[in-house]
């Protein structure tokens, strides 16, 4: 755990109620009574948890090296329920969003020393407060919680007292500000030892505006007004996210963090999942804080609405994330255990997420005494939820840059390169993203692979994983790689269309060129002498022939100079070939050591 962490949960909480020491007012008492708490010995209440933060987020640059500015926005939002009166933010207890009321926004699994499972399932912090007056189902050696989309005050104050909660683990989850690129601190991303105990994964629905079959052709102004228009929807959603706007937002809300729209035919939703791994009173506690939560599709123009996406009379599909394990078609448990009938009965989801399902069954295909003894290991279907969820985009994103890179569509003459260069950096800047929070996985994996188990169902776990992972890396690297080879030969074969253009445009000069060197001249003796010449007016002093004569003249001086201006340069031309200018170089080098003394 990071320093600056460990000092948000360790401030005394009545810096909740008091303005920060100025410099003229600290002592060093009150400097030895603000030093950082072991999380371990912590049992405070809701309330106080709230306050610590709150009071950490008070310290600034002049008050403590440990400056907690960047919790300030966190600190209000879990103050809201007990210090700080406000309409704008429903009360701790509020009911799940209307038409979801039997939907559950967290669910916390307590682990008995045989593996044995005791969840309870909530959607307000009573619940939670609750918790003691259950019957003792014995010890308790673990515990795994499960939060689904927006989170309300209450509820994250009573998780974070009583299962000590790094606090920093909200405040990621939650700033949207960065997610929005209008981080204010800077805080994230932060040093890898300062996240050894989370990680932050994304979690990507991938969807088709039209049957794959039934390709799309549309005019690219109109990717570019989508792309825009989802652009803008998003700024306006994740003004509404940060912490301080979020006053219509309920609890168990699905959260957005970007919507990609690939090509004109499919597009991507991105949500986070963040997992953090702790100690608490009751032995480990391992979170995972998951955007999915109720369906999106009851957020009306938004940018992932079908409303929104829609082209034409299809309908918008959102497609389910692939996974395969060995004998998984004839695994009769995992059919008896199907939540959602795929024959068209239910009607009332109307955008489908794999995720929203991760939670439900959780750890079938764990062993149960296992995940009881091993906080890593029960996170292990997390991990390979997201990784298969990785392997879909990425084959998505390869097989747009396979199309787009065709040899028989680059090949067309006057193929307009600009809207696929556009597609290849807004596709690029998606994959660089995910290469960014594969990296971050790797190193916790790398993290915690390291530390020694007993079990060896949980090494195996492992080591699976570090391969599964390091391979998604190897294959975004690689795709990643392509995409800039791609981007390179665009912008070539642009640039040389640009230069077949140039050299049309020269050869019309040219040919014009050709033909006032000719009426030029012709032009010029007509205009000196105006043609009074003595066949045409009588009594002319002149000649026709003396202007024959004298044009004969000037088209002769004329071409004898275009062949001295052609033939230097072709003199300067020659001189500039690799091999006259090697020969010039020696030849100066020796004059030079000549020149010099001995």
């Amino acid at each position: 755990m990071g320093d600056t962490s460990a000092s948000a949960i360790g401030i005394d909480a009545r810096g909740a109620q008091e303005n920060p020491p100025t410099d003229q007012t600290r002592s060093f008492s009150s400097l030895k009574s603000q030093r950082p708490l072991l999380i371990k010995s912590l049992a405070v209440s809701a309330e106080e948890y709230a306050g610590r933060v709150l009071s950490h987020s008070r310290l600034s640059a002049t008050s403590s090296l440990f400056s907690g500015v960047h919790y300030r926005a966190l600190g209000t939002y879990l103050n809201h329920a007990y210090h700080i009166p406000t309409t704008s933010i429903r009360a701790p207890n509020e009911r799940p969003i209307p038409g979801s009321e039997s939907q559950n926004s967290f669910i916390i699994h307590s682990f008995d020393k045989n593996g044995r499972r005791h969840p309870v399932h909530g959607a307000a912090a009573e619940t939670i407060k609750g918790m003691d007056s259950l019957a003792n189902p014995g010890p308790i050696v673990g515990t795994l919680i499960f939060l689904m989309g927006y989170q309300t005050p209450g509820v994250l104050n009573e998780i974070g007292a009583r299962y000590n909660i790094d606090p920093e683990l909200f405040r990621r989850h939650m700033d949207f500000d960065y997610t929005s690129g209008r981080n204010r601190q800077f805080p994230y991303p932060t040093l890898p030892s300062a996240s050894g105990d989370m990680v932050h994964l994304l979690s990507t629905t991938v969807g088709c505006r039209a049957p794959y079959n039934d390709q799309i052709t549309v005019d690219m102004d109109d990717n570019v007004r989508l792309r825009n228009r989802i652009t803008q929807l998003m700024e306006e959603y994740r003004t509404v996210l940060c912490l301080g706007n979020n006053a219509h937002l309920s609890q168990g809300r699905s959260i957005v963090r970007d919507v990609a729209l690939h090509d004109a035919q499919h597009f991507s939703i991105e949500q986070d999942i963040s997992m953090y791994i702790g100690t608490a009173p009751t032995g480990w506690v391992a979170l995972v804080w998951t955007d999915v939560g109720s369906d999106l599709g009851r957020d009306k123009d938004c940018a992932w609405h079908p409303s929104t996406l829609q082209y034409g009379s299809h309908t918008v599909e959102y497609l389910p994330v692939p996974q395969h394990k060995s004998g998984i078609a004839l695994d009769a448990k995992n059919q008896a255990s199907a939540r959602r009938p795929d024959n068209g009965e239910n009607t009332t989801v109307q955008i489908p997420q794999s995720a929203s399902l991760l939670h439900i069954d959780y750890g079938q295909s764990l062993d149960a005494k296992n995940m009881a003894a091993d906080p890593f290991y029960a996170l292990t279907e997390v991990f390979q939820f997201v990784a298969f969820s990785e392997v879909q985009l990425l084959n998505l994103l390869e097989s747009k840059l396979t199309r787009e890179l065709n040899p028989v569509l680059l090949s067309q003459k006057n193929l307009d390169l600009m809207p696929t260069l556009r597609t290849f950096v807004y596709n690029k800047q998606v994959l660089d993203r995910h290469i960014g929070r594969l990296n971050g996985a790797l190193e916790f994996l790398e993290a915690k692979s390291s530390k020694a188990s007993p079990h060896q169902v949980a090494i195996d776990a492992r080591t699976t994983l570090m391969a599964d992972y390091q391979y998604l890396k190897r294959r975004a690297d690689a795709i990643a790689g392509r995409f800039d080879i791609g981007m390179g030969n665009l912008m070539n074969k642009a640039m040389i269309q640009e230069s077949q253009k140039a050299i049309s445009q020269a050869e019309g000069v040219a040919q014009l060129t050709g033909l006032a060197f000719f009426f030029i001249p012709l032009s010029l003796t007509a205009s000196i002498f105006g043609m009074n010449a003595r066949q045409f007016v009588p009594g002319a002093p002149i000649s026709i022939w003396v202007w024959v004569i004298t044009s004969v003249g000037t088209l002769l001086v004329a071409y004898l100079f275009l062949s001295w201006q052609a033939w230097k340069l072709k003199e300067r031309v020659q001189k500039l070939t690799p091999t006259a200018l090697f020969r010039e170089f020696n030849a100066s080098s020796k004059t030079e050591k000549t020149a010099s003394p001995a």
